[in-house]
């Protein structure tokens, strides 16, 4: 069976900062298993790194609302002055109207902390769609 058939867009790259490895480590294999290239770090400064070093564009962002040392509002503002057009998807353990008083950017949602694969799947497909008009 074709694991792209229900989701996964050929060639689309997902950018992956979390600082649990546990759910990075689950994050990857959920993208991975339908047909996305994932991009994996455990701290912001890495995601920029790795942003840095990619040779073609970063589809979506998908990083925890609090970081180490910086957070995902404050990654995706340093990372769009080399990555302009990206989505966000931002997870969190916390109830989304707990963050919303931070300013949260465009083209970005939220998926709540714990999560099931098809939940993540549909948020990135979902991304994707609106990235494409």
């Amino acid at each position: 069976m074709n694991g792209q058939a229900a989701h996964g867009q050929p060639n689309a790259t997902v950018l992956v900062c979390e600082d649990d490895e546990q759910l990075r480590t689950l994050v990857d294999m959920m993208l991975s298993d339908h047909g996305y290239r994932v991009l994996l770090s455990a701290r912001a400064e890495e995601a920029l790194e790795l942003a840095a070093e990619h040779a073609g564009t970063i589809d979506v962002l998908v990083t925890d609302v609090h970081l180490p040392q910086m957070s995902g509002p404050e990654l995706v503002e340093r990372l769009r002055t080399t990555q302009p057009s990206f989505e966000v998807l931002f997870l969190s353990g916390y109830p989304a109207d707990m963050i919303r008083h931070r300013p949260v950017p465009d083209r970005s949602e939220f998926l709540r902390k714990p999560f099931d694969e098809s939940s993540l799947l549909r948020s990135i497909d979902s991304l994707l769609d609106a990235h494409k008009h």
